[in-house]
């Protein structure tokens, strides 16, 4: 018997996914945030119409030290691993400027 083969939203095969334990860790070195941005190159390393973005410009987007957004915002970013392998991916952010001008306590995940 083989083992199932998950796709992305694109329908393209997924490395690494399968079975095995899940693990969910946050983010916290420059390695991390590295492996973190890449791991779209490994998503869409198969699509002809993908452009990949420039690595300065997702390393300044999640620079909480530089990036203006993060002084009324915060944010946690989380790798899913799988046998080792990055299988996801997904960031946690709370503007609070939004939320006191909306009077509303909601969550984006844009990543």
């Amino acid at each position: 018997m083989t083992k199932p083969r998950c796709r992305n939203r694109r329908g393209f095969f997924i490395k690494g996914s399968g079975y095995g334990p899940l693990t969910i860790t946050t983010v916290r070195t420059a390695k991390d945030e590295m492996r973190f941005i890449k791991f779209l190159w490994d998503i869409y390393r198969d699509d002809p119409n993908w452009v990949a973005p420039l690595i300065m410009d997702r390393k300044k987007l999640i620079n909480r030290k530089k990036n203006p957004f993060y002084k009324h915002s915060d944010m946690e970013l989380f790798l899913a691993e799988r046998d080792g392998k990055i299988v996801g991916r997904i960031g946690a952010i709370v503007n609070h400027n939004h939320n006191r001008s909306m009077a509303t306590r909601s969550d984006s995940s844009d990543f």
